[in-house]
């Protein structure tokens, strides 16, 4: 009887079991499907994509599409997106075209004044020239709030998409942790670049748009001047432009795009010094990261110099060119002046059309080392983008794991409590290096897991992977926890420069918990000092750089004291090296705080002896299990 019964309980588990095995395709499953293994979505960067030489002008258009694609994605009625955004930005551009159409035809109308004011000076007519004076003082005082009034709507233009484009790149790079993915270089500094990247853009966009509106108005007033003039401006502004887009412009775009990206090196190298300046005065490595920091500057230094070099000759090209038109309107004109065809104010208008004729043909001439610096810019934000753009539409980065409800769930017999179940797990790094192969890991609930191994057998892997951030390579994980049902507790606990408080509630925006609360997670974790210390400025309320204020002890028990005070929403705590600055008392204290919970599930990543006397079970890795 007791042999039927066992039979009978086995054939139950098994049905059990394999209705387990069908609802776990829709829950938690963690497969990498069509996106490969992470080192194999990071094999090709977009740094190397770029080197395939796409021009500036389809990569400018494709900058344009990425922001109307955001503007679709983001919800209305926010305040840097949404169609009330869209719509104030493009008022301020309208206001600005209409007042660059007013520019030109204050430009014109001053050609006359100044043509009459110039004649009656020299025909020394002293009526018609104070007249024409008076004339002189109407436009220039007219002319100055005008001007005023063009210059608020670029700047009120300008700020309004520097906040349009900075608020989504910004929002893309947060959002499911994107920022953990990116395979560019120095890509959180390429953030910093679009601020001045935008307002050249809108400079560049200003004085285009200035400079056609000048030449429909001028152009017409030039031919109609004197024909030869016109043609010969035409040529003249060619020639001039052809010379500069051909020996000037590639040289000068390439080391101007090498130039930034030696800048942006530098940067990171100084900031990351600073990052990292207890661990290099300990190991006494200024001297280390001083000749570090200097192969960079003078590999900055070596571009800027070859850049230097070219434009000085761009520099004397278009100081030519531009002192050539000073000459050539008097050369054309000159011989109808002398034959009295004209008179005085018509040359001095000649000259006047000429030279914003000039200036609006010759854009690309006198604005090549702004539209270079734009270039290099353009490709680098790109590559930021297109990186971002590829992650959202491969669906990479999900967040965490996804659990889904399953009625048949509640068929399945008092066994069914695996929380966590790894299949022929395999790992590897970003770059390629296999770091954990065909791991076959069942974890219950309630039961406490100490994963150990040597340096670099991928024991904090397997906890980026039952967090989402890293795919498998392959085999799966298994859950039957939602996200907001486990905590991951890093190696490093990130503390942000804020109130103490903020700190004990990240990464929550609005603190839940009250002060009493924040003061017990604090006491239990041994940080009663803390609290008395801080109590002179400001209590839960001071504000420090905490990660430089507090020890790595200090800053261990912080996060455990986050841990603790939402405690009671979880059933899965997964801790890397969570007690590795911890002395033996204060880890029995911190792990006994967990124990007392035990309906909790504990996974535990360490080197120490002492952290199997708080677990169930130990994993030894490459073995399988012990």
């Amino acid at each position: 009887m007791e042999k039927g019964a066992t039979a009978a309980r086995q054939r139950k588990g098994r049905g059990a079991r394999a209705r387990r095995a069908s609802s776990r395709s829709r829950r938690g499953r963690i497969v990498d499907d069509h996106l490969g293994s992470t080192s194999g979505r990071n094999a090709k960067s977009s740094d190397e994509k770029e080197k395939t030489g796409k021009p500036i002008r389809a990569i400018f258009l494709e900058l344009c599409q990425w922001l109307r694609e955001e503007s679709e994605f983001s919800s209305a009625g926010t305040q840097n997106s949404g169609p009330e955004a869209r719509l104030a930005w493009r008022s301020w551009a309208a206001v600005l075209g209409i007042f660059l159409i007013v520019n030109t035809c204050m430009n014109l109308w001053w050609s006359f004044v100044i043509r009459g004011f110039t004649t009656a000076l020299q025909q020394k007519n002293e009526t018609a020239f104070y007249h024409q004076l008076w004339v002189v003082m109407a436009v220039i005082f007219t002319w100055v709030p005008l001007d005023a009034i063009k210059q608020y709507a670029a700047g009120n233009l300008s700020l309004r998409l520097r906040r349009q484009f900075v608020s989504k790149l910004l929002s893309q790079y947060f959002t499911n942790n994107r920022f953990f993915y990116l395979a560019i270089d120095n890509a959180g500094l390429r953030l910093l670049e679009v601020e001045d990247w935008v307002l050249q853009l809108q400079t560049i966009a200003t004085t285009v748009a200035q400079r056609l509106l000048d030449v429909c108005a001028f152009s017409s007033l030039l031919y109609f001047l004197s024909y030869r003039l016109f043609v010969s401006l035409l040529v003249y502004c060619f020639l001039g432009t052809i010379i500069s887009a051909w020996v000037f412009a590639p040289k000068i775009s390439s080391l101007t795009e090498k130039s930034t990206e030696r800048k942006s090196s530098l940067s990171s190298q100084i900031c990351r010094a600073y990052e990292f300046r207890e661990p290099i005065a300990f190991f006494s490595g200024g001297a280390f990261e001083l000749h570090a920091t200097n192969a960079i500057f003078e590999a900055f230094l070596e571009i800027r110099a070859r850049v230097l070099r070219w434009s000085i000759g761009l520099d004397a090209f278009q100081s030519v060119f531009n002192y050539a038109t000073v000459v050539i309107p008097y050369l054309i004109v000159a011989p109808a002046y002398f034959s009295g065809t004209v008179d005085y104010g018509v040359v001095s208008q000649s000259s006047m059309a000429f030279y914003k004729v000039k200036m609006a043909l010759g854009v690309l001439v006198n604005n090549f080392s702004t539209l270079a610096s734009v270039g290099a810019t353009t490709r680098r934000l790109h590559q930021l983008v297109a990186e971002m753009r590829s992650l959202r539409k491969a669906g990479y980065c999900p967040g965490r794991l996804t659990h889904e409800d399953d009625e048949d769930d509640d068929e399945d017999d008092d066994d069914d409590d695996t929380v966590l179940r790894t299949t022929g797990l395999a790992l590897q790094t970003p770059s390629g290096e296999s770091v954990c192969k065909d791991l076959n890991l069942k974890v219950k609930e309630s039961e406490r897991i100490l994963i150990q191994g040597r340096s670099g057998c991928g024991k904090s892997s397997i906890l980026r992977c039952c967090a989402g951030l890293w795919r498998p390579s392959a085999g799966s994980v298994d859950t039957s926890f939602s996200t907001r049902e486990a905590f991951f507790f890093p190696q490093q606990v990130y503390l942000p420069n804020a109130k103490l408080r903020d700190v004990l509630s990240y990464p929550d925006h609005l603190p839940s918990f009250s002060d009493s609360d924040l003061v017990d997670a604090l006491c239990k974790v041994g940080l009663e000092q803390l609290v008395s210390r801080t109590r002179g400025c400001g209590g839960l309320d001071a504000a420090h750089p905490w990660s430089q204020t507090l020890s790595r002890g200090e800053q261990q028990r912080l996060g455990w004291a986050r841990l603790l005070l939402r405690l009671d929403q979880y059933k899965v705590v997964f801790l890397d090296e969570a007690t590795s600055a911890q002395d033996a008392s204060s880890e029995r204290r911190l792990y006994s705080e967990l124990i007392s919970r035990t309906s909790l599930t504990i996974v535990s990543v360490g080197h120490k002896e002492s952290l199997r006397e708080f677990h169930t079970k130990v994993v030894s890795l490459p073995l399988q299990s012990s």
